[in-house]
């Protein structure tokens, strides 16, 4: 019982992580999904820009690739202002230091 009551002093009392406040661990999260963001866009992308090559002339293919490309085009704008304004947020408003990131 006393190691696992000296387990729990330890973990209460040390940071296991390398982000001092919560503000930093979200902008953390953020960074990371808009890079898998991005990487699905760019997978989208190839995708959409692969069916416009092969539509052959037939237009309604090709107008479905077409919106497919502008679709991913805009949910990577989307997801890199939400990154820009997340910080924004918490570097201005909150004064978080998203310097140690």
């Amino acid at each position: 019982m006393d190691d696992f009551n000296s387990l729990i002093e330890f973990l209460s009392s040390s940071n296991v992580t390398r982000f001092q406040t919560l503000p930093q661990f979200v902008y953390f999260l953020i960074q990371y999904a808009v890079r898998l963001l991005a990487l699905l866009a760019v997978v989208y992308l190839i995708m959409a820009g692969f069916n416009y090559i092969i539509s052959k002339g037939d237009s309604d293919k090709a107008e479905k690739a077409q919106k497919a490309i502008i679709y991913a085009l805009v949910g990577l704008v989307v997801a890199f202002s939400a990154q820009l304004m997340v910080a924004f947020i918490l570097k201005n408003l909150l004064q978080v230091d998203l310097s140690q990131i």
